[in-house]
Formats: structure tokens, sequence, C-alpha cells
């Protein structure tokens, strides 16, 4: 028999099981949507490095926005490359108003040294660079969410728990089922915290010296 696996067609499958409405024809339709209320659940709520994404790519000249990569949700850190140097340099984050202030006229071009978000889609960069400078990105996305198409995500592969723990809680409210919310929400809770606490065992190890 083989082992056990999550994948988004056997999810749909579980949360009718565990709901006890393996012929429900209104909760069957209803199911994506709340796989997608979950995700988005665990976006907000999950902060993980197995969940972080890099993006390598070059600022253009002369453009003082760029694009978010699709499904941002939070930045960790963005550094470009000086041309004369193989070495990455941090620009830092901060308010859009600041970054007006630091640099008011758009044409006035030079080494980028803060961003900010524009909106949703764009981050803001000051000044407006004046070479097209290699960046890496690295920040917290929704991951691609799951569908018939996209069977799987990081979630599906190394925290199943906590996904089904989330399609759940979603699950029983949709269905009223006030007082079993109660009890999913918990063990959503719990395995929120349980892989929190492995991130911040790896935080530690990486300040452990080795001699």
């Amino acid at each position: 028999m083989p082992a056990a696996s999550m994948n988004y067609t056997e999810l749909v499958s579980q949360v009718k099981a565990y709901c006890e409405r393996p012929n429900d024809a209104a909760l069957a339709t209803q199911i994506p949507f709340l796989i997608l209320l979950a995700e988005n659940k665990l976006a907000a709520a999950f902060k993980s490095l197995g969940v972080q994404q890099v993006v390598n790519a070059a600022l253009v000249s002369g453009a003082n926005t760029i694009a978010k990569p699709a499904y941002w949700r939070n930045s960790l850190s963005f550094r470009i490359q000086r041309p004369t140097t193989e070495k990455r340099v941090p620009i830092l984050l901060r308010s859009y108003e600041f970054c007006r202030e630091f640099a008011p006229v758009a044409t006035a071009l030079g080494e980028p040294r803060y961003y900010s978000d524009y909106n949703y889609e764009n981050f803001f960069i000051a000044p407006t660079p004046d070479d097209n400078y290699p960046f890496e990105l690295i920040y917290f996305p929704r991951l691609t969410p799951l569908s018939a198409a996209a069977q799987v995500n990081w979630f599906t592969d190394n925290a199943p728990q906590l996904l089904i723990y989330a399609c759940m809680v979603e699950a029983q409210t949709w269905l009223k089922n006030f007082d079993k919310v109660a009890v999913w929400q918990g063990l959503y809770t719990t395995a929120l915290g349980e892989l929190g606490a492995e991130d911040n065992a790896r935080l530690a190890d990486r300040n452990t010296v080795v001699r």
C-alpha cells in the first residue's frame, strides 16, 4: 500500500470526510472557495523559511518603480549589486513619503538607497536608479493557489496538518457548526505554534558558532 500523501484532490476528499458529508453537493461546490480562504489565512499568519521566495533580476536605469513578484505579501530583504563590485548592499525599507522627500525629482538619478510600497503591485525606488543594478529580493508570498491544475505546494508537502486544520476552520464556519470551529481552531493554533518553534530553532542554529 503506498504511503499517504496530500494534494489538492486528496484535500478536497479529506474536507468532505472530516465534515462527515461525503455526498453533500452544496459543500462540494463550496470547498474550492473554502480552500482559498484557508490559504489566505495561512499566508497572513505563517512566516516560515519554507515559504520564503527569492527573486534575482535587475532594476531599470531611469525607472523609479518596479513590479512586485506575483503573490507577494511581505518583503524580508532587498539588496542591489554595485556595477564595480560583486558585493551586494541593502536598500532600506522606508515609507513612501520618506522616499519622495529623499528623492523629490524623478529625473535626478543615483544609486538606490531606499524603497517603499508604491501600491500593492509595485515598489518605489529612491533615488531613481542610474544603472541597471542587479538585485536580490527575499520575500514572503502567498503560494500559488491550489487547484485541480496545481495539485501541490509547500503546505501539501511539508505541513498538510496545518493546511487541513485551516480548511476545517473555514468549512465548519460555513456549515455554522460553531462548536466544532473552536476545536479545529485549537488544532490549527497548536500546529501553527509548533511549526513556528521549528523556525525559531533554525534561527538559533544560525547564531551557533562551531569551533
